[in-house]
């Protein structure tokens, strides 16, 4: 819709200006011009009831535009294309997908190797501390490669690859065999994603909470009755009803009174800390989620990852420098142990 009503000035007033009255070149751009062209199409003007009828309609809008309002449209719909576009090109260049198990992971991680992707940081399976690693190609297109719904144990485990493929849908428009999350399973991801980033400060992040927000907005009553069933299931009616009231006071979205009765009904017998959690709280959720085998190996990783993602991730180079980048990784883990301790 934004992408269509942004056409109208810039296609039909730019038009009229650029092609029509400029005769298909223009002014104040540097080239070869084509005069021989430009007179060819200046004589538009001796026949022009034999332009076409779609055409006559853009030049008269057009030339109102430009008349009435002085080309203001056409100079605020180039402002917004410039950020319309922008918000396109982030959200197309960025892909997640879901595979069963890590097994599938480095199947598809060696595919997509072959197809000139590479491994973000030099990050693979078997090195990451969660339930993910990135590829990115040449043209920075990035793909996030996940084998669970999400990177953090305790909410991970809430939902079973079987579960997930149980009520997925088709997604014809992507690709004839691609498939997503149903709707009562896409909106307990939206919010549950959202926990997992409000120790960062950025759980309320606009993009997070207006995917709520639509997918609350297009639950019927059978909707909200299986996503109540599921937050009663997987105990995850506190996180739940925290974003819905989030997006409710962010955007407006409308949760049904008796729903949100029913949450923090089950809410009040769950264990949630959700305000003022910080990444020592989700990190220490994550390690007493994993078994005694799974919890020295992610000690490990968490501590000394890879030289190659501290590079990445703390943007250092050279030894010393790396070097205090894991001082400075120890002395946060540090502060986040005694803070625990303290509390």
């Amino acid at each position: 819709k934004l992408a269509g009503a942004l056409w109208s000035p810039i296609g039909c007033e730019g038009l009229t200006a650029q092609m029509m009255h400029g005769n298909g070149m223009g002014f104040n751009w540097e080239g070869q011009y084509d005069v021989s062209l430009l007179d060819k199409h200046a004589q538009w003007r001796d026949c022009a009831n034999a332009l076409s009828p779609s055409l006559k309609v853009c030049m008269f809008v057009g030339q109102y535009g430009l008349e009435r309002y002085n080309g203001r449209y056409y100079a605020r719909a180039q402002n917004i294309a410039r950020r319309a576009r922008a918000g396109y090109d982030r959200a197309l260049s960025d892909f997640d997908l879901l595979v069963p198990d890590k097994v599938a992971a480095k199947r598809v991680v060696d595919l997509l190797c072959a197809q000139g992707y590479g491994l973000l940081a030099g990050v693979a399976p078997d090195e990451a501390d969660g339930y993910e690693v990135a590829l990115q190609r040449g043209d920075g297109f990035l793909i996030d490669l996940h084998w669970r719904l999400l990177n953090t144990a305790v909410l991970a485990r809430a939902l079973s690859w079987q579960e997930l493929d149980a009520d997925a849908i088709a997604l014809p428009s992507l690709h004839p065999s691609a498939r997503g999350l149903g709707q009562v399973h896409a909106l307990c991801h939206a919010l549950l994603h959202r926990v997992t980033n409000l120790a960062k400060g950025d759980g309320n992040r606009l993009i997070w909470l207006f995917d709520v927000h639509l997918l609350a907005s297009r639950m019927g009553a059978q909707g909200w009755s299986a996503f109540l069933r599921l937050c009663a299931d997987k105990g995850i009616a506190m996180p739940s009803l925290h974003g819905l009231r989030a997006t409710r006071a962010a955007l407006g979205t409308a949760v049904p009174a008796d729903l949100e009765a029913a949450l923090d009904s089950l809410a009040a017998a769950e264990s949630w800390q959700l305000d003022g959690i910080d990444q020592g709280a989700i990190d220490r959720s994550h390690l007493a989620s994993l078994s005694w085998k799974e919890k020295p190996i992610w000690l490990w990783r968490k501590l000394l990852p890879s030289p190659a993602f501290m590079r990445y991730r703390y943007g250092v180079q050279g030894r010393w420098a790396l070097a205090k980048a894991y001082a400075g990784r120890w002395w946060f883990g540090l502060r986040q142990a005694v803070r625990w301790r303290k509390g």
